[in-house]
């Protein structure tokens, strides 16, 4: 799974736990690690285990030069802050 605001994903807990499953933990291939979906994991109690992440993708690109140091510090704002980016 991609793991955004982790809703989605969240109700896929919620249908194992109804079907009686005992949930250890989320796997997904991506996050773009999200303070909402962070604080949604955490409030349930669900750790989320990822085999990549928004951060490590854009340090990479900010390593091989794809980007520049101030996409990449516009990057990470909009890490914390997705909301102030949609107005």
């Amino acid at each position: 799974d991609l793991v955004s605001t982790g809703q989605s994903s969240l109700l896929a807990v919620d249908a194992l736990l109804e079907a009686g499953c005992n949930v250890m933990g989320m796997l997904a291939i991506f996050s773009y690690e999200l303070p909402v979906s962070l604080q949604r994991m955490q409030e349930r109690n669900v750790p989320l285990y990822t085999l990549s992440s928004f951060s490590v993708l854009v340090q990479l690109a900010l390593e091989k030069e794809v980007i520049s140091v101030e996409e990449y510090r516009q990057l990470m704002i909009w890490k914390e802050h997705p909301e102030d980016f949609a107005k």
